[in-house]
Order: structure tokens, then sequence, then C-alpha cells
């Protein structure tokens, strides 16, 4: 696995919440940790802009303290929507010069939700949980990362706060109603993620969001003839096929012991679903399932991936690596992916 320069650099300036920080290295327990990497290795120091706009170095023990917290925070959240490679090489730093500062804490588990490392943003969010951004945009992402780390129930009934929660965005609701039945369903309680994919149905039948939803939550009941009845009815409302149903119908196929199918519906996704894990996901399953795992290890090996850390992609890439026989190197890809998703049964199913 490639780790993120500035991530190890991180790493190796933050000291373990019980340890005390040798001579010379900044005392980083009151802040979010860094977590354990996977070995030395030396990271490019990263860079951030100076008041005037000169870029200078923030590694390599030069001081960061110029840099006031509310500059940078700005400064990180345009970066984490625009270029979380970036923000990847500027906000550590900044964090480690500002450990106490709830505002850079939030960004910290943003960034670290942007790469897929749920568990560890999970721990790193006890920092952020008193920051403003926590109550406009946080809450979504703690779900999220309180799903990925197989905690899908108690994901559902934090997001069911946005709904009530006087930050609440207008125009958000299809996402909340959406995202709590992939909780339920990610939670095991399948009955009550089908309700809430009706709901989320009926309330905005005109997304696809919505529809392939219920085809999941379908799909993961094991009923393919209800999940294909909503695939012909969602394709209904639609002049052009979102993505989500096309999604569906790859993974339906799939369902169906029909590989071929399904990569003949997928392929053509290609260009609407680059930065879509799930979508990359089920392309190596189904390369591996047609007896081409040496073109999904192409796949898995891909410099863009580097920020796809999430379960699911580790997964793929770990079934892909076994089937083409690199055993070794897909142990060590399990093993080091469960540093920052210790708690993930997506992964942990695989050891």
């Amino acid at each position: 696995m490639r780790w993120p320069a500035a991530l190890l650099v991180l790493f190796s300036l933050s000291a373990p919440v019980d340890a005390q920080p040798t001579a010379g290295e900044p005392d980083a327990g009151a802040g979010p940790r860094g977590a354990k990497g996977p070995g030395k290795r030396k990271a490019r120091g990263p860079r951030v802009r100076g008041a005037a706009g000169q870029p200078v170095a923030a590694a390599g023990g030069v001081d960061t303290s110029e840099f006031g917290p509310n500059f940078p925070v700005r400064a990180v959240r345009k970066l984490l929507r625009r270029d979380v490679s970036m923000a990847a090489e500027v906000l550590p730093p900044l964090l480690a010069a500002h450990p106490d500062d709830p505002e850079l804490a939030a960004a910290w588990f943003a960034l670290l939700h942007a790469y897929g490392f749920y568990g560890e943003a999970l721990y790193s969010l006890r920092w952020s949980l008193g920051s403003a951004w926590y109550e406009v945009q946080g809450i979504g992402l703690h779900a999220n990362a309180l799903r990925e780390a197989g905690q899908g129930r108690e994901a559902a009934a934090l997001r069911a706060e946005l709904l009530v929660s006087p930050a609440y965005r207008e125009g958000t609701e299809l996402t909340v109603r959406v995202g709590i039945a992939h909780d339920l369903l990610a939670g095991g309680a399948i009955g009550d993620a089908l309700a809430a994919a009706e709901d989320a149905v009926a309330l905005f039948p005109g997304y696809g969001i919505s529809w392939g939803a219920l085809g999941a939550a379908q799909l993961k009941a094991g009923d393919l003839d209800a999940a294909w009845a909503t695939l012909h009815l969602a394709d209904r409302e639609f002049s052009e096929r979102p993505v989500e149903l096309g999604l569906l119908h790859a993974r339906l196929l799939w369902a169906e012991g029909d590989p071929e199918a399904a990569w003949a519906v997928l392929n053509p996704l290609r260009s609407r679903t680059t930065i879509d894990p799930n979508a990359w996901a089920l392309r190596m399953e189904l390369l591996v399932a047609r007896d081409l795992a040496s073109d999904a290890v192409n796949i898995a090996d891909l410099n863009r991936f580097d920020r796809m850390q999430g379960p699911n992609m580790v997964a793929a890439r770990v079934a892909a690596l076994r089937a083409a026989g690199e055993g070794d190197r897909a142990a060590e890809l399990l093993e080091e992916a469960l540093i920052f998703n210790a708690t993930s049964p997506e992964l942990l199913r695989l050891r």
C-alpha cells in the first residue's frame, strides 16, 4: 500500500496518547493522534503558503506558529473540497503546531474520512466535537465512519439527528434518508433498511439514489425478483438512466451468476464513475470472476487509489491479489488496512 506522504509526516510527529514525547518532538498527545504507520518511509515535506503567499516548508522543524487557527482552517476546508492530496500536505504541520484547535482537528477527521481511514477517523473525532463544523457537516461523515466500522445501527440513529438538527440544511433530506437506509443495511437491520429505502423512493421518486438504495436493500434481502421489479419501475422514471441504476443492474446480473453480462452493463459507466470506489470494487470483482485476475491487480495498483483506502476497495484489492497468486502481498495489504479500519467487518472477514 502506498501511504500518503503527509500522513506519514504526521505519524512521525505524533506520539501515542499515553507516551511522553522525546526531546525535540512536539507533544501531540493533546490532539488527534498519529496512527502507527506500516514502516519507515521517507516522506516529502508538506508545503504551505505564508502570509505573503510565498511557499514555505512546513516540515522538518520549521515553525508553523505564524499560521493562526482561523486562516488554515478555511484554507484546508477549501482544499478538502478540491484537492485532497494537497490538504494532506498542508494540514499535518498546522495540526502539530495547533494540537488543541477543534476546527483543525475537525479538518483532520474529514481528511482521514476522505482517505477511507474510518476507524482512525472515529478515534480522532473526539477532538473535533466542539467545533462549529461538526454540527453543520460532521454528523454525516461521523455516521459514514460508524457504518464502515461495523456500527450501522448507531450510524442510522446519529444520521437521523440531521432531520431535526437546527443546522439541518434545506435540500439534504434525500441524502440523509438514503444514508439511513444504507446504515441500517450495513447493520443487518434489513427490514428497517427496506422501509427506509421505500420512504426515500416515495418522497423522492425522481432521484436515482433512492431507487438504487431500495434495490440494494432488496438484493441484500435475497429478493432478486423484487430488486428486478424495482429496476424496471425506476427505468420508467428517467429518460437517461442514472449511474445508480446501472450499478444496480450490474449487481443483479452478477448475483444471478452472469459476470460477463454484468461487465457489459458496468463497463460503459466507466467515464461516469471515475472516482466511485464502489464501482471500482465491483470492476475488480467481475474481472476476477471472468478469470482476469491480473487485470484486476493492475487496477488495484493504480496510483489514484491511494485516496481510496476504504474497506470495500481494500477487500476487492485483497481478493484480486489472492486470485492472482500474490498471497503475501494480499496479507500485507490487509494487515496494513486494519491499522486504520480495525473493526471493519468487511476486512475482518478476509483474515
